[in-house]
């Protein structure tokens, strides 16, 4: 019935889903990924990896005012810089989902930065990057039938051993087959 205000949506939420963030996303990214797009200018719902700090950066962004940024320490072993689980997972059973990001090494030159897509069963890698570029990746994969926790990780693959790196990341979305 829309006679009565408030009561039909017309389109994608365009405000926040959490309070307390500065949201200035053109559509909200926050569908089926937490703050994918980090529009909500803090690290909500990412959680840094070891040896990691992540903070929000403003200067180089893809898109939008804010990017995610990992620095990992000098001698942190090849892993996950920063990752999120996903929300409701069993709803992804047996289906194929697609995770895409935007990618880039600010600092740094032994170790590389990759995409990954955990169903608990599987892992499935994007190609690495090295450069100081915002560099599309993406993965793909059909999630396990029986899977209770699907992680979206972004990793280094190699060691740490001349210096500090610092990766960026900018607008991660989760994209369902269907």
């Amino acid at each position: 019935d829309l006679r009565w205000e408030g009561v039909a949506a017309l389109g994608p939420r365009r405000g926040p889903i959490r309070t307390g963030g500065t949201v200035l996303s053109r559509l909200q990214s926050n569908i089926f990924i937490v703050n994918g797009d980090w529009e909500e200018g803090q690290v909500v719902g990412w959680a840094a990896g070891a040896g990691t700090t992540l903070t929000i950066n403003t200067a180089v962004v893809r898109a939008g005012n804010y990017s995610g940024q990992a620095v990992v320490a000098q001698s942190t072993v090849a892993g996950i810089i920063f990752s999120q689980t996903v929300a409701n997972p069993t709803v992804y059973r047996s289906r194929s989902i697609t995770i895409i990001a935007y990618l880039r090494r600010a600092s740094g030159s032994d170790a590389g930065c990759f995409l990954r897509l955990d169903d608990g069963t599987t892992q499935t890698d994007s190609a690495a990057i090295t450069t100081d570029a915002w560099t599309y990746r993406s993965v793909t994969a059909t999630i396990a039938a029986g899977a209770t926790t699907i992680t979206i990780s972004i990793n280094t693959n190699a060691t740490t051993t001349n210096a500090a790196h610092t990766f960026r990341m900018d607008d991660c979305y989760l994209i369902p087959a269907g």
